[in-house]
This record gives structure tokens, sequence and C-alpha cells, in this order.
């Protein structure tokens, strides 16, 4: 008499657990991190996670590759020949030019996260014994094309991209390119996608259904990731994210697969089967070894400055690209050990298709040239002239017009050169963007402020009394208290013996407030010292007006030798 087999369960855990850490995660993140910004500023937060969770999660893929005594006999030559080649580059290049390691990272960074979200749709598919390389493949091609346009269509991502890789010594790109480039990824991700529905409906037509917790996990994680990148205008935010729905992802999945390890697999060292045996006490000492391991960055962030400070930050870039190169051979699915970890059944133990007829390591060495070679081009950029600061802020305001940040700096060089009008115009330009960035809008009205300020004091110099008036009403608009400013700024200068620019602030101070009667008094002092006996009077009269229980106004009327 046979027994039937129970169908296999479609989750990692169960279901209520699944959809809290690994598929419906977004759904908590989003509402804790925005109720969070309304009390802490956006900078801490991401210090925090950037710490501890996007440096700290490196730990547990490190334990495994030190603590796995099988694992790293296997893998012995890359254990410890990475570590010394990624530490060394990593420092020297941030010791030159720290953007070139911020732009590695962040470009790789991209890939891990695309990366790990693909090895999760093929853990769901593996429930249900779906194992087909067309699926696989078309899974890995929909992460890529949505994660790249994304990013693509990101104009805070793309700022921070072009910023970094023309400070790393890159070529000037025209700002035609990013249309196109634009218009590509939108396409392939377009056919990407149809290929992936007409494909899933096929199999499910052929009795081979995909996991439908993979197809839910897809659009969590794409809808997130585009939120994060396209319609958050906070970079910081939108890294926070996706950062947290990453980290927690990883550091369950991995907590998982230690613990099946750690009770059927003898050769996966004491120290795995120490940390990871059923105790609520040993969870909280995993997640405190995570946290000091974090704590690094944190500790170079406030304590470490100059040399010291990017050497540290050298060492962390090379931990996280560390992180990235063994995730990418250290949980490989195919492999039978790692798939039982995982409760997996089934599946492909035959190694991968040669490349090009070489041998495994000539493979493996390969990949290295993705990261060797980009390395190497900056290295050579960065010995010649690099692109000049200010022509490159206005050739990134040029390619992301909708972009308040960019537009913010195109300003700023316009001012230094004394294109004040353009300047102001520009502020302008980067208001009306509406940036949901709190911290960046003050910015930009104080600024433009500040541009109209200046404005407004060239039109007094040059007589043009109404256009100045104009200009400073908006300006006092945009920053309250201007006046008060700009009568301690005429302060200032008579202390100087400056009696231009103390009556042209005291001037500018009574056009942002016309009731501010130290400002009306100080200007009628000014212009007696100077001998203009009828402007002060004139003056002299509005302070009394402003000033009525002030007798100074009436005392300097006297010395002018005018009636009471």
């Amino acid at each position: 008499m046979s027994t039937a087999r129970s169908a296999p369960s479609p989750w990692i855990l169960d279901a209520p657990r699944d959809l809290l850490l690994f598929v419906g995660t977004p759904l908590l993140i989003l509402p804790l991190v925005q109720l969070l910004a309304l009390r802490v500023p956006a900078e801490t937060i991401y210090l925090a996670v950037a710490s501890f969770g996007a440096l700290g999660h490196h730990l547990p893929g490190m334990m495994r590759a030190y603590g796995d005594r099988a694992l790293f006999r296997r893998f012995r030559v890359r254990f410890v020949v990475a570590p010394i080649f990624l530490v060394a580059a990593c420092v020297s290049f941030a010791l030159v030019e720290l953007s070139v390691v911020l732009l590695v990272v962040f470009v790789w960074g991209v890939w891990h996260g695309l990366m790990q979200i693909h090895g999760f749709l093929r853990i769901y598919d593996s429930k249900l014994g779906s194992f087909g390389r067309t699926t696989a493949w078309l899974d890995q091609a929909a992460c890529v094309t949505w994660f790249a346009s994304a990013i693509a269509f990101s104009d805070t991502r793309v700022h921070f991209f072009l910023d970094h890789f023309y400070s790393a010594g890159g070529a000037l790109v025209r700002p035609e390119w990013i249309g196109t480039l634009r218009i590509v990824l939108g396409v392939a991700t377009a056919a990407v996608t149809a290929a992936y529905l007409v494909h899933a409906w096929r199999c499910r037509a052929a009795g081979r259904p995909q996991s439908p917790v993979k197809h839910l996990l897809l659009l969590t994680s794409i809808a997130f990731f585009w939120y994060a990148n396209v319609f958050v205008a906070n970079l910081l935010i939108a890294v926070v994210l996706f950062e947290i729905f990453h980290d927690v992802q990883y550091l369950t999945i991995v907590w998982l697969f230690n613990r099946r390890r750690a009770d059927s697999d003898p050769n996966c060292g004491g120290f795995t089967r120490f940390l990871f045996r059923r105790s609520p006490l040993l969870v909280a000492l995993y997640l405190a070894l995570i946290f000091a391991y974090g704590g690094l960055n944190v500790a170079n962030e406030q304590l470490l400055s100059g040399t010291a400070f990017q050497v540290v930050a050298g060492v962390l870039a090379a931990s996280a690209l560390l992180h990235f190169y063994y995730d990418g051979f250290i949980w490989k699915m195919r492999e039978a050990d790692t798939r039982q970890a995982l409760g997996l059944e089934g599946g492909d133990d035959a190694a991968p298709r040669p490349t090009l007829g070489l041998p495994a390591w000539a493979r493996h060495g390969l990949k290295w040239a993705l990261f060797v070679v980009p390395l190497g081009a900056f290295g050579v950029a960065l010995a010649h002239d690099r692109p000049d600061a200010d022509d490159k802020r206005l050739l990134l305001a040029a390619s992301l017009p909708q972009d308040a940040e960019a537009q913010r700096n195109r300003a700023v060089v316009l001012f230094k050169r004394g294109e004040q009008e353009g300047a102001a115009e520009a502020y302008r330009e980067a208001l009306a963007l509406d940036p949901n960035d709190d911290a960046l809008a003050a910015s930009l009205r104080s600024d433009l402020a500040a541009t109209l300020f200046q404005l407004g004091l060239a039109d007094l110099r040059a007589g043009r009394e109404a256009s100045a008036a104009e200009r400073l009403s908006e300006a006092g608009e945009l920053a309250p208290g201007l006046a008060e400013r700009a009568f301690q700024a005429g302060v200032a200068a008579g202390r100087q013996g400056d009696r231009n620019g103390e009556e042209l602030h005291y001037r500018a101070a009574l056009l942002l407030d016309e009731r501010h009667g130290p400002a009306a008094f100080n200007l009628a002092v000014t212009l007696a010292q100077e001998g203009r006996r009828s402007e002060a009077l004139e003056w002299t009269a509005r302070a009394a007006e402003l000033l009525p229980g002030d007798p100074r106004p009436q005392q300097l009327r006297a010395r002018l030798g005018a009636a009471p």
C-alpha cells in the first residue's frame, strides 16, 4: 500500500512569515521610514541604515566564507587573494579620488540587489519544481531591465552617477545620450516583460506553472525599487527604503540557511554550529555582531577625517565589494548542498556550460575584468586633466532639466561667474520643480533670496530704485527676517568705515521693511556724516515717526540745526 506524497509547500518558511520578510516587506518599510523622517533628519536615518544595515549585513557572508571549512578549502585562493587585492585597490583609489570607489560600489551594489531578487525568484520556482533555463533567464532579464531602467529614469540617481563619474575623470556625457539610453532601456524592458508574461502563460498552459509567489515578489520588488528611485526626491531616503528591504531579506535567508546547515552538516564548522543553534539569545548575538560590524562606518563618519577617513572608507568599500563578490558563488542554487540547506528538492547539479572552451579558473578570471578594466580606465583618466567642475555642473543641468539639485548647481556656477540674473532664473526653475525634499527646497529659497538681495543692491547702486524694490520684495517673501540681516550688514559696514556699503544696506533694509526704525535712524546718521543735510533731515523725520519713544532722532535734528 503506497502513501501519497503531500504537495510541496510554495513557501520558504510559511505564508505569514514569507509575506512579512520577503514579499510584502515594503508595505511595512514605507510607513515606518516616512514616520521616522518626520522626526529624524534624513542624514541620520541614512547613516544608521548604511552602517547597521548595508555594511552590517556583509558580516554573515564573511562568516560563511571563513567559517565553513569545506567551502574555504574549495575556494581558498579566492578567499585569500581577493581581500588583499580589493583592500589595496580601494584604499589606493580612495586616497587619490574617493569618487572612483563610490562609483564602482554603486554599480556593483545595484547588480547585487537585483541578483538577490533573482535568487529569491528561483527559490520560489524551485519550490514547485520549476527549473527551466528559459524561465531562469527571463527572471534575470526582467530584474536587470526593470532595475536598470529605474536608475536611468531617476534624475537623482543619474545625477549621482554622472557627478562621481566626472570626478573620477570620466568624459563628459552629452545630454541627448541620456535620452537615447532611456528610450533603449524602455523598449528593452517592455520587450522582456512581454516575453516574461507570454512564457509564464505557456508554462501554465503546459501544466508546468511557475510560482505565483515568485510573480508577486517580482512585482513588489520592482514597484518598490521604482518608487524609491524615481518618485522619492531625497536620494538618502531612496537608498534607505530599498536597503532595508534588501537587508531584511538577506539576513533572514542567511539565518535560515545556516540554521539548517548547523543541524545537518558536520563540516559547516564549530562557530556556525554554535551561533546558529535554536536560541533567542543566539539570534540576539547574531544581530549584535552585525550591528558591531556596522559600527565601523559610524566611527569613521563621526570620529575620523582626512587621510584616516579616506583609508577606512577604502577598507569599507572593499568590504562591500567582497560581499558582492562572495555572494556571487557561495550561494549557488545549482549545487545540492545549497538546495538542501534551503529545503529544496530536485534541480540540476551539472557544472555550468563552458565559456569559449576555457577552464574554470580562466572563466572566473574573465569576470574580474569587469572590475579591473573600469578601475584601470579610471586610473588612466585621473592621470590626465579632469573636466572642469563648473563645466561639469552646467552639463549636468542641461542633461537633467527636471532635477532640482542640478539646476541649483547651475545657479551656483552662474552666480560665481557674475551672471546673477541667470543665477536667479536658475534658482526659480529649481523651485518651480517643486522638490519634495524639504531641506533642498529651503536651501533653494535661501539661495534665491540671497541672489535677489545682491541684485537689489546692484540696482540701488545704479539708482534703479523701482527695480531694487521689486527684487528685494521677492527676496523678503522668500526669507523672512532679511530686513534685519540687511540692517546688521549696514552696521558692520559702518564699523569698517565703508560709508557706501553702510548706506546701501540701510536703504535695502528699508525697502524690505519700510517700518524698520533703526535702519531709518542709522541712514539719517550716515547721510549727516556725509554732509547730505537735506536727505539726513528727511530720514530723521521718518525715524522720529517710527521710533516715537526714542529721543535720538530729535537730538540729531537739533544737531543738524533744524527747527523742532
